[in-house]
């Protein structure tokens, strides 16, 4: 009996959690709603629907029209004529199989074999896909809803197999598999250097898939896995993507893939531009990277930013991509479709390059891509143009799903954004409740002799610092015209700046305001003569002035001493008795000297 109690006690707390695991996951099902009065940017034959509805239900598009009405149950979302579309393509990448590409234990993207080992074409990327990567909700805040995960050439030109993966927080793959191939340059070092080499390696690999040539046989490239995984794709099974540049690479891949009846599609594709008639009659889409403009090898000698729009105007069904190879930074796909319609590109096609085309290109056409009834409810909210990076997206939706608007990069912005606007605040706060102290009036320079720099930067300050407290009608005599320096005094300067401007009415504005000097017994002074002696031993400091003339103020209320020290002004000789000599030494700094008379 007392050992039967401990484990019901246990099973009923393992039934607890699983309860509240089941509880607490209803916020991870597809929500219905009702995205109402948007600008629906279909990718279809519909184009672009102006104030119309989105239904979503069970995690699908359910109807897509003007004057939908909610069911009972389903939020409504006023999306007030903001553009909706369908969640983007973030290009071939290797989002989820490679964190840091410094570190080798987060790269799972390549298989590296020794030269005298078989090609393996079963090696398949989607088995190390990590949907826990931290780079998967930096790139679904952008709006990237799906991506390509590539095979990385590693220790053969023949990399291995991808697929399609949604960016939901799911682990598994949809649509069929593609194979990924590397022709060129890049890869001269796994075939012979040579890229006649390439193409009779290629030759072999079909024979031996297709049975033409001995399983057996010494000399076999293949394992028999890798024989019954591209015998599929030789049937059609499956899209090869190849990665290739060079015109003249690409037009002997056209060649290849005629000959033996292939289903082919091309990344990167730099100069495609010049056989774009002929990809056209052979239906090849082509991944384009819209911002290689220089030609980073021979391969790119003829690269250039209007590369989607001339593929395009011959036909060609375009999309984009970061590189052949793949990148982990699918957010970045955005600026590309917004780069190739910088250049030439249609707007609606290049919204379709980074939706419908890589899904129809990639076998999902018929679950993601578009906004139409049946299809998954891959949505996006934005708040702009979603060509431009400077709009950003308001919400997504996968699978219906409403998804977090947070990253590890919002995170951390909004952690040191908070600290940062924190410690302004309570910078401002002190600020605000420390006394002003009293200000000493500027030393300014007379008799024609030359500023010195301090005087020129409380003259320019004080131009500005009364201006902006609306207590001079004109700027001090001694006020430069160059940039204002205001902003980097502290708060006594600006008040010793303001004080050079007038002191009546500083006075009204900072509670205080110099005296004249106590050596002096005038009961009256000008507000200029009142900061023109630099040598102020003890003056007296005034908390209530009155106009006396128009241009002098008088001390009504005198308040206690400031103990600011006085200025120091560095005078330059008057030019009549300064030597002429350039053997005489001087104790003035150049910049200092003035002006020899005319």
């Amino acid at each position: 009996m007392s050992r039967s109690a401990p484990q019901s006690r246990r099973l009923a707390q393992r039934l607890l959690i699983a309860a509240c695991l089941l509880l607490g996951s209803g916020s991870a099902l597809a929500q219905d709603v009702l995205i109402r009065g948007a600008t629906v940017h279909t990718a279809s034959a519909r184009g672009t629907l102006l104030n119309a509805d989105v239904l979503v239900q069970g995690g699908t598009i359910r109807a897509v029209g003007s004057g939908l009405s909610a069911p009972a149950g389903v939020a409504v979302v006023e999306a007030r004529g903001r553009p909706l579309t369908p969640a983007l393509f973030g290009g071939i990448t290797e989002i989820g199989i490679e964190e840091v590409s410094g570190e080798p234990s987060t790269v799972d993207s390549a298989l590296s074999l020794p030269h005298d080992q078989p090609m393996r074409p079963e090696f398949d990327v989607t088995l190390a896909y990590n949907p826990d990567s931290v780079l998967i909700p930096v790139a679904r805040v952008e709006g990237i809803g799906f991506t390509a995960l590539g095979a990385n050439s590693g220790g053969a030109f023949i990399a291995g197999q991808g697929a399609v993966m949604r960016l939901d927080g799911g682990a598994d793959p949809i649509g069929p598999r593609a194979l990924y191939l590397r022709l060129g340059s890049d890869t001269l070092e796994l075939s012979g250097k040579s890229r006649a080499a390439q193409w009779m390696l290629l030759d072999q690999l079909v024979a031996e898939a297709r049975g033409r040539m001995p399983a057996d046989s010494p000399h076999a490239l293949l394992t028999p896995a890798g024989r019954a995984v591209l015998a599929r794709y030789l049937a059609g099974q499956g899209r090869i993507v190849v990665a290739v540049n060079r015109a003249a690479d690409i037009r002997q891949l056209l060649r290849w893939a005629q000959r033996e009846n292939l289903r082919i599609a091309i990344a990167g594709g730099d100069e495609a531009w010049k056989l774009a008639p002929e990809l056209a009659k052979a239906q090849v889409p082509v991944f384009v990277n819209a911002l290689d403009d220089l030609p980073a090898s021979f391969d790119q000698i003829g690269a250039t930013l209007e590369n989607a729009a001339r593929l395009h105007a011959a036909g060609v069904a375009v999309s984009f991509t970061q590189g052949g190879d793949g990148s982990p930074n699918a957010r970045k796909q955005r600026q590309l479709a917004g780069n190739a319609v910088a250049h030439g590109l249609p707007w609606d096609d290049g919204l379709a390059g980074l939706t419908r085309v890589p899904a129809e290109a990639l076998g999902v056409g018929d679950r993601l891509g578009s906004i139409a009834p049946g299809k998954l409810a891959d949505l996006v909210l934005w708040e702009g143009d979603p060509l431009d990076v400077a709009h950003y997206a308001e919400q997504v939706w996968l699978g219906g799903r409403a998804m977090p608007m947070r990253s590890r990069q919002t995170e951390l912005r909004d952690r040191y954004m908070q600290r940062t606007t924190a410690a302004a605040a309570q910078a401002a706060l002190r600020k605000r409740r420390a006394p002003m102290p009293p200000a000493c009036p500027p030393p300014r320079a007379a008799n024609g002799h030359r500023h010195s720099a301090n005087v020129n930067i409380l003259a320019d300050a004080c131009r500005v610092a009364c201006r902006a407290l609306n207590t001079c009608a004109a700027p001090h005599p001694n006020a430069m015209n160059g940039v204002s320096l205001a902003h980097a005094l502290p708060a006594s300067m600006r008040t010793l700046a303001c004080n050079a401007c007038s002191p009546c009415s500083c006075a009204a504005a900072f509670s205080a305001a110099p005296c004249p000097p106590r050596r002096k017994a005038a009961t009256s002074v000008s507000p200029v003569a009142a900061s023109a002696s630099s040598s102020i031993a003890a003056p007296t400091w005034c908390s209530a002035w009155t106009p006396a003339t128009a241009t002098s103020c008088r001390c009504v209320t005198p308040a206690t001493s400031c103990r600011v020290p006085k200025a120091k002004v560095r005078r330059s000789p008057p030019a009549s008795v300064r030597p002429r000599s350039r053997r005489a030494p001087s104790a003035t700094p150049s910049w200092f000297r003035p002006r020899p008379a005319t």
